[in-house]
């Protein structure tokens, strides 16, 4: 596991830097300078897509079951998830719209509008989603995948409800952003693996 966290952590770097680099490019004219120099951020879901290549490259390579791997692992992943956007909080990253109320927090670089601290909120949640899905990986580990994807969809769910919120994202169409529409792709996935292990089951 130690070897494995190494490699999560080198790829799932290296995955959100370029997909930063790749999403933020058209509109923010960022140059390859941008990519190495480390002077902005990164996007999960390049981190996360750099994350399943490495454990299925460490799957491969001590003949482990993949699924087993990362059903034991999604948890975990997530609940890193839910540090590093405390740490966005605190740095006043991945911020939310502007809100008259009186818990909007300000963040001095971005003016002096009180804005949603989606940062916290999507924290709290990632907390929540890593008990229920520990919970899940107790009961039950012996159904291969079920815990990778109960994780997968929780994320996508919590994920597409949060960026209505958000003022970093770019709208595709009709105030729907890139990332809800890789949060719906996700949660169709989620759901037709799901039933499929449930049908097979009653069989």
């Amino acid at each position: 596991m130690l070897a494995l966290s190494v490699m999560l952590f080198i790829a799932s770097f290296i995955g959100g830097r370029i997909s930063f680099f790749l999403v933020n490019m058209p509109h923010r004219g960022l140059t390859f300078s941008s990519l190495v120099l480390f002077d902005s951020g990164f996007v999960f879901y390049g981190a996360f897509m750099a994350s399943v290549l490495a454990t299925y490259a460490y799957s491969a390579i001590t003949k482990n079951n993949f699924l087993a791997v990362t059903d034991y692992g999604a948890p975990f992943f997530l609940l890193a998830q839910a540090f590093v956007r405390l740490g966005c909080f605190m740095a006043g990253c991945c911020y939310g719209k502007p809100v008259d109320r009186p818990f909007g927090v300000v963040f001095k670089q971005l003016g002096d509008l009180p804005r949603y601290p989606v940062q916290c909120y999507e924290a709290l949640a990632l907390f929540a989603i890593y008990i229920i899905t520990r919970g899940v990986y107790k009961r039950d580990s012996g159904v291969l995948g079920k815990t990778s994807f109960i994780a997968l969809f929780l994320y996508a769910v919590e994920r597409f409800f949060m960026d209505f919120f958000r003022a970093d994202s770019f709208s595709l169409f009709m105030n729907i952003t890139f990332m809800q529409v890789v949060c719906l792709i996700l949660m169709i996935v989620s759901i037709r693996w799901l039933i499929g292990v449930g049908r097979s089951k009653n069989e």
